[in-house]
């Protein structure tokens, strides 16, 4: 037997693997981690060459690109159950994988269904233009503070939906994060609808939601807004001359 089959046979012997330290059995567990992680790599670099010699054609990147994102146009509907089913095809397989990560827009509508998705989403939107369509709701401010760090985006939104619940902590939360923001610039915004979800009973003392007389000034491309349940004061300098 040679040095090195030796050396491997009383390495595996449980004898002999009682007798190492408890560094050099760390160290041997490295060295097979490293060994594991290149055989791996081989694999991966196999598979996808026997892909590309598939039979079945293979369609440019930027078609299958165009194909993924009608699917989550299509997810988006609104009779749609799950408007993140589209997220699967992005793990068939790596090539796949690579495409979407590489098509920015693809990410740029943002899901607040999850806190981690929607960080997720921003990351890898990186600087392309969003969609902003969420809901300031009691009993989940882990996706309000989201949508406060995506309002921190706000020179990427291009279009911006945010309802809110009518609830006093919900509607001060909805004036703060939401519509104050709104005086600063929102160079890319073209539509946004601002909505509280259900109107506050007149009965109730609620504090009232408003937009500032400046609002909108620093959004050049803002040509749709729809406002429920949110106060203006019409004889500001509100900028509706070109909505």
């Amino acid at each position: 037997m040679s040095s090195s089959n030796q050396l491997g046979a009383e390495t595996r012997d449980p004898t002999a693997l009682g007798l190492l330290d408890i560094d050099a059995k760390f160290e041997a567990r490295q060295n097979i981690d490293s060994r594991l992680q290149m055989l791996n790599t081989g694999i991966l670099g196999l598979s996808t060459e026997r892909n590309e010699l598939a039979s079945i054609p293979i369609p440019p990147s930027e078609v299958f690109a165009a194909i993924v994102m009608l699917l989550r146009d299509a997810c988006h509907a609104p009779n749609s159950q799950n408007r993140n089913h589209w997220l699967r095809v992005t793990h068939v397989c790596r090539h796949w994988r690579e495409i979407a990560l590489a098509c920015l827009t693809l990410w740029s509508r943002l899901s607040f269904a999850t806190e981690e998705l929607a960080d997720m989403m921003l990351q890898r939107s990186r600087m392309a233009p969003l969609t902003v369509k969420a809901s300031i709701k009691r009993f989940r401010w882990d996706l309000n503070e989201q949508i406060e760090r995506t309002m921190g985006h706000r020179r990427h939104i291009r279009h911006l939906q945010v309802g809110c619940d009518s609830r006093k902590e919900e509607l001060s939360l909805y004036q703060r994060v939401v519509l104050d923001p709104l005086t600063s610039a929102f160079p890319l915004l073209e539509t946004a609808m601002l909505r509280l979800l259900r109107l506050p009973d007149v009965s109730r003392t609620l504090p009232p939601v408003t937009l500032a007389d400046n609002a909108f000034a620093e959004s050049p491309r803002l040509h749709t807004l729809e406002l429920h349940g949110v106060n203006v004061n019409w004889e500001s300098t509100f900028p509706i001359g070109p909505i």
